[in-house]
C-alpha cells in the first residue's frame, strides 16, 4: 500500500538544491552573504583564539577590548552601508 506521497525525483527537486542560490543572477549576492559570514567567523576566531596570545606576548591587556570593539564597529558600518551600495 502506498501512503500517497510521491518519492520521485521531481519531488526531491521541488525541495530545492544548493546550486539554486547561484543561479539566475544570484551568484554575486550569494557570494556577498557567504563572504560576510566568513568575515564574522574569522573575527570570532581571531578574538577568541589568537588575540589573547598576542596580548600576552606584547603585554597590552589594556588594548584587548579596543581591538574587538574597533573591528565590530567596522563590521556594523560595513554591513549598514552595504544595503545602500
Amino acid at each position: 500500500m502506498s501512503d500517497g506521497r510521491a518519492t520521485t525525483p521531481e519531488r526531491e527537486a521541488a525541495k530545492g538544491a544548493w546550486s539554486e542560490i547561484f543561479r539566475n543572477g544570484l551568484g554575486l549576492y550569494s557570494a556577498l552573504v557567504i563572504g560576510g559570514i566568513v568575515m564574522q567567523a574569522t573575527q570570532m576566531l581571531v578574538i577568541a583564539h589568537h588575540l589573547p596570545t598576542i596580548v600576552a606576548d606584547i603585554g597590552g591587556a589594556a588594548y584587548y577590548t579596543w581591538a574587538a570593539m574597533v573591528y565590530t564597529i567596522g563590521a556594523i558600518v560595513g554591513a549598514s552601508s552595504a544595503g545602500a551600495v
